[in-house]
This record gives structure tokens, sequence and C-alpha cells, in this order.
């Protein structure tokens, strides 16, 4: 049987993280960042959950990531109940044409979470129109590898639409919606109590000098089902600030 115990969730960033410092000395880095985040709930099941990312990306459209969440709940039912996450990424970035401003960016992250591990793939293709407007797209594919609490292993695809515009070379604002389903009938069903559901996220961010940013997201999600043990006949509403250091 395996062991969830918190160094399971130490090791893989301690790998990753040797990898992120090692290879940079081989290889010429644009940018590494740490990204502290923080997300409320504001519904009768409420819950907190502080995050933290390392990340890098080198000059040749390789990237590599670690991000660390704990999420805890305040609802009456739950009150007290822990959830670690710990997911490591890599991407590669591919211009497309010779104006560079076309981009298209596979990834995969494995991610270990309570009794469960879970592979991501997707594909992301994005568009700098202009210096004031991006467009983009992506798909994500997540099935999981491993279920210790003996259920059916989940199979989910993730449509995601992305819209940026910059107001000020500091300023920029974004619009993400996104289209979620269970592959299968054996896969279990979301909170919907349905095997789809949309969310809408809405972002601001403001970028203080070249190394310091803070943003937030609104997220809003679609109603849960009456029988929901999670916010039943409601729309789950939460907001996420953030804080970028480069360097």
């Amino acid at each position: 049987m395996r062991s969830y115990k918190n160094n399971s969730y130490v090791r893989p960033v301690r790998l990753l993280l040797s990898v992120m410092l090692v290879v940079p000395a081989l290889v010429h880095a644009s940018e590494t960042s740490i990204a502290f985040r923080y997300e409320r709930s504001f519904k009768e099941n409420k819950y907190y959950q502080p995050e933290m990312e390392l990340a890098h990306k080198f000059d040749n459209g390789l990237a590599v990531n670690a991000l660390q969440k704990r999420r805890e709940t305040e609802s009456t039912k739950d009150r007290g109940y822990r959830i670690q996450e710990t997911t490591v990424g890599v991407a590669y970035g591919f211009p497309l044409g010779g104006n560079k401003n076309l981009t298209l960016t596979p990834k995969l992250e494995y991610q270990w979470k309570s009794h469960k591990e879970i592979v991501r793939p997707s594909l992301k293709l994005y568009y700098k129109i202009d210096s004031t407007w991006g467009v983009g797209a992506r798909y994500r594919y997540e099935y999981q590898s491993y279920n210790g609490s003996g259920e059916n292993k989940s199979r989910v695809s993730r449509y995601d639409l992305y819209v940026d515009y910059n107001v000020t070379d500091k300023l920029k604002l974004s619009y993400d919606p996104s289209y979620h389903n269970v592959s299968g009938t054996t896969g279990g069903t979301f909170h919907t109590d349905e095997y789809y559901k949309f969310e809408h996220w809405l972002g601001a961010s403001y970028k203080v000098n070249a190394g310091n940013t803070v943003g937030i997201i609104y997220k809003w999600k679609e109603k849960n089902s009456e029988t929901s043990k999670w916010n039943p006949d409601d729309h789950d509403t939460l907001v996420q600030v953030s804080y970028v250091h480069r360097f």
C-alpha cells in the first residue's frame, strides 16, 4: 500500500528544484519566478488555500515548474479537512511563423494529492494580436494514474479560451472561460451532478516593476445540484490574490 505522508509531497519538489538549480548553470536561462497565491471561497462550505510555485523559463522555450497547495475547509460539515497537492510540470513553447506572435505549447504535469496521482497533458495555442490584445485556446486531458480510495479512476477533458487585454504596459485584464467534461460514465460526476460543468475566471494583474507583479482573479463556477454535499443549489465563487517575483 502506498504511503501519503508529507514526505511523499516534498520528494518530487526537491527533485525538480535540484534540476532547476543545476540546469541553468549548463544552459543560458531567461527567467526564474516564485509566486505566492491565496485563494478564498465565500459560500456556505468555505475553504482557504495558500499555494507557492517556483518556475523557470529558458531562452529556448523550455519551462519547468513546481507547485505546492494546501487547502483547508471551514464548513460546519467538514471543518478542518485538509487537502495537499504537489504538481510538477514541463512545457515547451514552439513559435509558429516568422513574427513569433503565434506560439504552440505542449505541457505535461504530474500531480500528487490526497490518495490520488494525476497525469495532465495539455496543448495550448496563443496568438499575440498586437501590444494590446492576445487570444488563445487550450485542451487539457486529466486522468488518474492511481486512486487509493478504490474508486474508479476518473478521466476529465478541459477546454479553455483566453482573452488578454493590456490596458497599459503595467495593467493587464484577462478572461478565461472553461468547459470540463468527464470521459465515460464510470468516472463520477461533478458537484453539478452532471458529467460537465462551466467555469469563468476574470483577472487583473499589475506590474509594479520589472521584478514584481500583483494580481487578483475572481472565479465563478456553475451552480451545484440540489443534492450536492458541497454548496447545494448554489454557485461556488472564489477570489485569488497573488504576488510574483521574477529574477
